[in-house]
């Protein structure tokens, strides 16, 4: 198993997070823990990819967010792609 990189974390939490979501539910989607959710959260806000519905409280992502998950697809997918394509065939299997 791979450990997530924290932008990683950051475009799990802004894809889910399409749909208004509570803390709870982002938390257990995301498997973090409540006191790193919190942080997760809170940078996601003050950055602007993240907005706050109040009533009740829910989380769902801007359109600046929405463009971040966007650009981590791509980059994640050129990255894998190019990975593929340096294995040797063996291991392609």
């Amino acid at each position: 198993m791979t450990r997530r990189t924290y932008l990683g974390i950051i475009a799990e939490i802004l894809s889910f997070c399409k749909r208004p979501q509570n803390k709870t539910r982002i938390m257990y989607h995301s498997n973090l823990s409540w006191k790193v959710l919190q942080n997760y959260l809170s940078l996601t806000e003050s950055k602007g990819l993240l907005q706050i519905h109040y009533s009740p409280i829910k989380y769902a992502t801007t359109q600046k967010g929405l463009m971040f998950v966007e650009k981590w697809g791509q980059l994640t997918g050129l990255l894998n792609s190019d990975i593929q394509r340096n294995l040797p065939n063996e291991v392609k299997s």
